[in-house]
């Protein structure tokens, strides 16, 4: 607001112009009552024997008065223009400050729920807890190690399922070996579950995956919920973050700078998470994620290390999903050769 009006002082007229505007009305000022004098000096044109001197003065000054008159008029009104001007000016920049005010508010506001939804992130992924036996010690891993215990068992189960149906595509196999790992023994006894993902989890599926579930190394307890129930609160609330950005509107400049919003949920998720996150997109558990266009709009699986991928690559997937030229697809993973 201070420097609106600053501005505003700076556009206005200066002193100095004022002084020259004035010197040069004093000038007029001067000239008029010395006119009498001047006309009726004896010279070459002689104004006092053309009748009343008051007449050949009215007459012969009438038009100097006009143009001063009308000289003080524009004046006047030029005054007044150049002050209308600067209140509207000052009246723009004020509203100027207010938007840019507003706009400050509200990405303040937008980054302040971002940051809830960063720190639930973490608080969800700290939560993570199972337990795994190893040489007859029940050990409990949570965190970070809990979610790579989830990935080799669901590598475990795809390894067992490509040995038993070597005929089955790598994409049917690591869907079928992640829906196990989500559902558990769920994924069987329910009737309505398994249904819903016949497609790819059929009896000879099941069959094999029960024969490998002996070796897995895990509370055998969680096979008869599976890790969706906790995996599902991670990935709710990730969804529900880069909804947030995709909905939020505040103007162009800020639609352009969402990537950005949508790197630092990323730069928050491990390479691990990544890779379990696109394991759950290519199911019709997350298939939302890629119809809504999160995946490519935020490279959502741009760290993943892609050799981790054994069964199924997300550069693959990305190019058929996406339409994805081998010049561009480079664009969308970090460690792509």
């Amino acid at each position: 607001m201070h420097a609106a009006r600053a501005e505003i002082k700076r556009n206005s007229m200066t002193k100095k112009q004022w002084i020259i505007l004035i010197s040069m009305l004093i000038l007029f000022l001067g000239f008029i009552f010395c006119a009498p004098i001047i006309f009726t000096l004896p010279g070459k044109i002689d104004f006092t024997q053309t009748g009343q001197i008051g007449d050949t003065i009215s007459g012969t000054m009438s038009p100097f008065i006009a143009i001063i008159t009308a000289f003080l008029t524009f004046i006047a009104f030029y005054v007044q223009y150049k002050a209308n001007e600067n209140q509207k000016e000052l009246l723009k920049k004020q509203e100027n400050e207010i938007k840019a005010q507003k706009r400050e508010q509200l990405i303040a506001q937008f980054e302040n729920e971002l940051l809830q939804y960063i720190k639930a992130h973490r608080d969800n992924v700290s939560a993570l807890t199972t337990s795994t036996t190893i040489a007859r010690k029940k050990i409990v891993v949570s965190g970070q190690d809990f979610l790579v215990t989830v990935m080799e068992m669901i590598h475990e189960t795809y390894k067992e399922l490509k040995d038993k149906l070597p005929n089955r595509s790598n994409y049917d196999l690591i869907r079928a070996a992640y829906i196990f790992m989500y559902y558990g023994d769920t994924l069987w006894n329910n009737l309505e579950i398994k249904n819903r993902y016949s497609e790819y989890v059929n009896q000879e599926t099941i069959s094999a995956i029960k024969n490998k579930k002996t070796t897995i190394r895990l509370s055998q307890d969680l096979y008869k919920y599976g890790f969706g129930i906790q995996l599902s609160m991670v990935y709710r609330n990730l969804y529900n973050a880069y909804k947030y950005i995709k909905a939020v509107n505040i103007d162009e400049e800020f639609d352009k700078n969402k990537y950005n919003y949508g790197k630092k949920i990323r730069s928050n998720i491990s390479n691990i998470e990544q890779l379990l996150l696109f394991y759950n997109i290519i199911t019709p558990l997350g298939d939302v994620w890629a119809s809504e266009n999160i995946v490519i709009d935020f490279k959502l699986f741009k760290n993943i290390l892609l050799q981790l991928a054994i069964a199924y690559s997300p550069v693959g997937w990305m190019q058929e999903q996406y339409y994805i030229s081998d010049d561009d697809i480079n664009k969308y993973f970090e460690f792509y050769e």
